[in-house]
This record gives C-alpha cells, structure tokens and sequence, in this order.
C-alpha cells in the first residue's frame, strides 16, 4: 500500500492541477480519520499545502468537518486552513457538518458535530455565509437537517433569523418545512419577520398553513398559533391573490382553517381568478387531495370517504362564517358546479343544504347538472375512474335541478351525457324526465 505521506503528496499535487481520480478521492478519505491526526500533523509540519481543492472544490477542512472529525478540523485549523473556504457549490465546511445529510456526507461520530461547529465559528466561520446555488445560509442547511443543537448555536452566535435564499424565502419559511414548534419559536424569539414575503409573495403564516408543509405537519395547528400571536397578517396575498385561509382550505386543515377565522380571516376574499377559499376548497381535483398528514393517513387506510371527510367540515367551517355559498369565480362557477364535476359527493351535499342554487348558469350557460353529466375534462383532472359522479347527479335532481335546461349552445344535461359515454347518468336523467 502506498505511505501515508506518498498519498497525501500524490493527492494535494493531483490537486493543484485539478486532476484528483476517484482512487486518488478514496484514499483521502481514509486520510481524514481520527487514526491518522498526528501523521496529518506531520505531513502539515512538512509544507503540505492546507487548503489544496480537487476538481470539485473541497478542501480538506471541509472534507473532515463534513465527516464531524473534531481533531483533524483543529488540526487543520491550528495550520491555519481557511475556515470560510467553498466548495464549487459555494459551500462552506461549516455548512457541511450543519447537514452532513442533505450535502450527502456521512458523520463518523454524530456527536462530535456540535464541537466542529463551535471550533470552526470560534476561528471566524461566518455564520451567515451564502451558498452559490441556492442562496442557502448555514442556518438554511441546518433547519433543513433537523439539528436542532446547531441551529440553537448559530442563532447564539449571530446567525439571520431574517435571512433570504435566492427564491425570497426567510429562515423561518424554511424551518416550517420541518414543522418543529420549537425550532420556530427560537427563530421568533429572535425576531423573525413573520410577515416577510417570498418572491412568490408567500409568508410564513401560508406556508404554514399550506399542503406543502414537509414532514412536520401534525405539529402545524401548533405553529400557526404562534405565528398569529406574533402578528402575522391573516390577510395578507401571495402573487396569485390567495390568502393562508385559501391554503388551509385547500389542504383540508380544519384546525388551521378554524384559527385563522377566529383570528379574523376575511373568508370571502378573492384570488386573482375570484375564487373565494370555499371556491377553492370545491375546486380542488381528486388527483391532488394530499398530502395533509391526515389524509394521507385515510387513503393509506382505504378509507371510503376519502378528502370528504376533511374537505366537508372545511366547508362547514367557511359557511359557519359568512360564505357565500353561491359566489361566483372569474368563469361564473359557483362552488357547486366545482364540487360536482370533481364528484366531491359530501362538498355537494353540504352547498345544498345550505341554499346553493341548483340550477345557477356560469358563463357559457352550464349549470352544476350539466358539469356533473360531462366527462369532457376528465382527461386534464385524471377523474376517467370518478365513482360517485351518479351520486352527485342524483344529488342535484333531488333538490330539483332543471333536467332540461340548456347551455348557450343549446346542449342539455342529458345531450352531454349521451356524448360522453356516461349510460348510468343518461338512464337517471331520462328517468327524471329528460327530453
């Protein structure tokens, strides 16, 4: 086997001249173990160059700190290894030990990580160094990886809480991507802008209260809480008009949606298509009725009703408050002509019996009968297999939908049902005596 020293040498030349092989890469990687710290000492003490890159940028310092070896990192540090160096990336060796998963890294000793963190920041590590792909902080990285000990220790030691990637998003937008209230709570008590918006004009209370929430969604009904006492603009507009009430409705958050109405949630505020956040819970396909842990938790169960049993309380919860049950959007579709071509079978039965009008037209004269009775944009909502179409149908004749009304090109119900193959709704409009 090749001397401890000859690989060390052959890999810092192969460094220099950019041209480091992956054999070349394994070997130092063995190198940069806690067994060979006096023999780095050493090859250190003879002139090897402390902050050689290979190709892909790394130094050595980031390749031991991202391997949480407290003893090589201060070796390395002690020659004076440039604590703020970047990978090609733009990624510091403390951004490294901050998401040893994230950057695809593996920490030897996990418990060491804290002791890196502290050396390197001790040595001048700047806290809040960007990355160049995303914009990342090291605090970003570190949210993201779940570390809460370092997080704790960069906010102690000057980290943004304020803070911005290059998509807008605060530090605070990106730990509710983790859901953990107290991670949260420590970037309010350092004075986290609770109302700062993304450039998609997303605050933190949105992403709270939205289905794109990550993996700490049971913790959420607890965050958005915290974030109201805290002041966040329950009103506030994202670039498409929506509002966070709109994103708790659409994710089926029924404690979100309750908060946020309590806390005054205007709930008939439009978006930039006039849908109000009834309008958007009706409005929303079947191919999309996740992932809100509690959902994804029905489905995974098989059960029946499935998005009915969240989305109907929702709408519930809007109507309870003031909805306005037959608002209209930007095309004239009122919430239920929404509920009735996805077949949200519970949706309609809640409109109903809250006064919606059956027989309402939108703009090209259809009424919510009609939608029910075409399977014309089933292809774009993935609903070729909707199972209680029928149901929604019948429903509607029920509460005495016009059978024979005619759209503007003078089709009826029964015309569109005839041409989309459907026999069940044809025979159940004939029997209701359609022309």
């Amino acid at each position: 086997m090749v001397g401890m020293r000859g690989v060390l040498t052959a890999w810092l030349v192969a460094l220099a001249f950019g041209c480091a092989t992956a054999a070349m890469a394994d070997d130092a990687k063995k190198l940069v173990s806690p067994a060979n710290v006096d023999e780095i000492r050493a090859l250190l003490a003879k002139g090897a160059e402390v902050d050689a890159k290979g190709s892909w940028g790394q130094a050595a310092l980031i390749l031991a700190a991202g391997r949480g070896h407290l003893d090589i990192v201060q070796a390395l540090l002690d020659r004076g290894a440039d604590v703020n160096a970047k990978d090609a990336s733009g990624k510091t060796a403390l951004m490294h030990v901050s998401a040893p998963i994230l950057l695809h890294t593996a920490l030897d000793d996990p418990h060491q990580r804290l002791d890196v963190v502290r050396a390197m920041l001790a040595k001048g590590a700047d806290v809040n160094a960007k990355d160049n792909e995303g914009g990342m902080t090291v605090l970003m990285w570190a949210l993201g990886s779940w570390a809460a000990e370092v997080v704790q220790e960069l906010l102690a030691q000057g980290a943004d809480v304020n803070a911005r990637d290059n998509e807008g998003r605060t530090v605070l937008m990106w730990a509710l991507a983790d859901g953990r209230h107290g991670v949260v709570q420590a970037l309010l008590a350092k004075g986290a802008d609770v109302n700062a918006k993304a450039n998609d004009g997303q605050t933190a209370l949105m992403v709270a209260s939205s289905h794109e929430q990550g993996f700490g969604l049971l913790d959420h009904p607890n965050i958005v809480p915290a974030l109201l006492a805290q002041g966040a603009d329950v009103n506030a507009k994202d670039r498409t008009g929506q509002t966070a009430l709109m994103h708790a409705s659409y994710s089926g958050h029924l404690d979100i949606v309750r908060a946020l109405l309590a806390k005054g949630a205007s709930v008939n505020a439009k978006d930039n298509d006039g849908r109000t956040a009834l309008l958007v819970v009706a409005s929303k396909p079947p191919a999309d009725q996740g992932p809100s842990a509690e959902f994804a938790m029905a489905r995974a169960a098989g059960a029946a009703a499935g998005a009915e049993e969240f989305l109907g309380p929702v709408v519930q919860a809007l109507l309870a408050k003031g909805a306005d049950v037959n608002d209209k959007d930007s095309n004239g579709e009122t919430a239920l002509m929404w509920a009735s071509r996805f077949g949200h079978l519970g949706v309609v039965q809640v409109l109903l019996a809250k006064g919606a009008d059956v027989n309402a037209k939108m703009g090209n004269g259809r009424t919510a009968l009609m939608v029910a009775s075409s399977n014309a944009f089933d292809w774009i909502y993935h609903l070729e297999h909707l199972d209680q179409r029928l149901d929604v149908v019948q429903a509607l004749l029920a509460k005495g939908a016009d059978v024979n009304a005619k759209d503007n090109d003078g089709a009826t119900a029964l015309m569109l049902a005839s041409s989309s193959g459907l026999l069940d709704v044809v025979q159940a409009l004939l029997a209701k005596g359609a022309d």
